[in-house]
């Protein structure tokens, strides 16, 4: 379990994290999404001990990080995989050399370190490119080489910096895809740094979204995006819509054998008409999501609402540009 409470991280004057607290359970993937600047960099390396933090407390399975020694510190890491970016690997050296690096660092015996590259390299689908030296490969193989390197130490714990955002849509499915699978096989918690909601549709369990160094939406990802948050909205970019007047509402369901004709059903129902202004269906893993901007009247808006609560429906009120809660 990775807990984190009450974290505040400063450079000088500047406050990157505030007041920051958040818990992940064992084998969940959690993506900690925000725009580029918000601190979920600076957050990953407060986790994985790079970052000193000046209050607060970041716990991984009991262990309070700030409470190791340097050499404590190095050893706890080994707990801890990390994938970059930018691959971060040696070009002149070989897939084999560059996955072998943690390993010969920590001075395991040869024979081990022969049986995990060739186990790493069948679990991430690179066995033929052995002796390649890292300079000729794609950049998804080169992303391949980068998570079996992070594996070499059989860590609990797997932090992904940007990983697939040097990537091109089809490399960056095929790398989320093995991610997934190396979260299901190894039962390992994976935390994704991102700032692409493709990323957490397609393999997060779990959301935390960052905003001016605070956290304003954590949880499930099915229940964050029900809640469709005004914070949200603002990560997503869908506040560029712009609601000029009329009684507008936002409603969110899930896709299933009860709602597939959810919009016709209320109108008839409700014996009153309604406008279309706004539609979209999001995908996160296995279930599906229908969001819809509705202009309702006036007269009929009570209605409305309790239509919306007694089938489970997400909503939320637009008021003339201002997103507010009901």
């Amino acid at each position: 379990m990775i807990k984190i409470n009450q974290l505040n991280k400063s450079f000088g004057t500047l406050n990157i994290l505030n007041d920051i607290s958040f818990t992940i359970e064992r084998g969940r993937i959690c993506g900690l999404v925000g725009k580029s600047g918000v601190g979920k960099s600076t957050l990953l390396r407060c986790i994985n001990g790079l970052e000193s933090y000046q209050s607060g407390s970041v716990t991984i399975n009991g262990v309070e990080i700030s409470s190791l020694s340097k050499k404590e510190l190095n050893s706890f890491r080994k707990n801890i995989g990390m994938i970059f970016q930018h691959f971060s690997l040696i070009d002149r050296k070989t897939v084999y050399d560059n996955i072998a690096l943690p390993m010969r660092c920590w001075n395991i015996p040869k024979k081990e370190i022969q049986a995990r590259v060739k186990e790493l390299l069948k679990l991430t689908g690179l066995e033929d490119k052995i002796n390649v030296k890292t300079r000729n490969l794609s950049g998804g193989q080169k992303q391949r080489v980068a998570i079996a390197r992070a594996l070499t130490m059989n860590p609990e714990i797997l932090l992904c910096d940007e990983a697939t955002s040097a990537l091109d849509p089809k490399t960056t499915k095929d790398i989320l895809n093995l991610l997934k699978m190396i979260n299901e096989s190894l039962d390992i918690t994976i935390i994704v740094v991102t700032h692409q909601m493709s990323v957490v549709r397609q393999i997060c369990d779990d959301v935390i979204l960052l905003e001016d160094g605070h956290v304003v939406e954590n949880g499930h990802v099915d229940e964050v995006f029900m809640r469709y948050s005004p914070a949200l909205e603002r990560f997503v970019g869908v506040d560029e819509l712009e609601i000029k007047s009329g009684c507008n509402y936002r409603i969110t369901f899930k896709q299933d054998i009860n709602n597939n004709d959810f919009m016709s059903r209320m109108g008839v129902e409700l014996k009153s008409v309604y406008s279309i202004i706004y539609s979209s269906t999001e995908q996160f893993k296995e279930n599906k999501y229908d969001t819809y901007i509705i202009d309702i009247p006036e007269a009929f808006e009570s209605d409305f609402v309790n239509y919306f609560r007694q089938n489970n429906v997400s909503y939320r009120k637009l008021l003339l540009n201002e997103k507010e809660e009901t």
